[in-house]
């Protein structure tokens, strides 16, 4: 019987993330999710959120995340953003998307569609949902635990 699981393109390797598949793998990757992820800019910064892991270390990326079946995209981002952040927004475009492989959940590889947009109410951490802080930050000087593919997405992104 073949295998028709997702194996990692090695061509691709520095998209899905060097940091924690530092050697090119031939390793079936058993579960791919599906995500979105919002891109807020003001003031030639954008918005960061700082959330963390099962096994408390934090990183930095753009406010999201995953979206359910039976969701789409959109509605999966805005759900996302009342539950991490407490906050409504105006989606406008879909402007990019990245891989991501998951640092706990080394089978696992996310699909990230970002979608720019306009908060509505400022951003309140949620504790529950593991947010820890936000930031408006420089795109071209991301906090150091910026996870990888997200520091792709917001230095090639173009910002008033």
């Amino acid at each position: 019987m073949a295998d028709h699981r997702l194996r990692p393109d090695p061509q691709r390797t520095s998209v899905i993330d060097r940091e924690t598949d530092s050697a090119v793998s031939s390793r079936v990757i058993d579960t791919v999710r599906t995500g979105a992820k919002a891109l807020f800019a003001s003031r030639s910064r954008v918005l960061l959120v700082e959330e963390r892991r099962a096994d408390g270390s934090t990183f930095w990326t753009l406010p999201g995340g995953g979206v359910k079946p039976t969701e789409s995209l959109w509605d999966g981002l805005h759900r996302e953003l009342r539950e991490e952040l407490r906050c409504a927004a105006r989606l406008s475009a879909e402007v990019d998307s990245c891989l991501y492989r998951h640092r706990t959940k080394s089978d696992t590889v996310t699909h990230y569609t970002i979608i720019a947009g306009t908060l509505l109410t400022p951003p309140d951490p949620n504790p529950s949902e593991d947010v820890v802080d936000y930031e408006w930050v420089d795109p071209t000087h991301p906090p150091e635990k910026t996870l990888r593919p997200i520091r792709h997405v917001i230095r090639d992104s173009e910002f008033p």
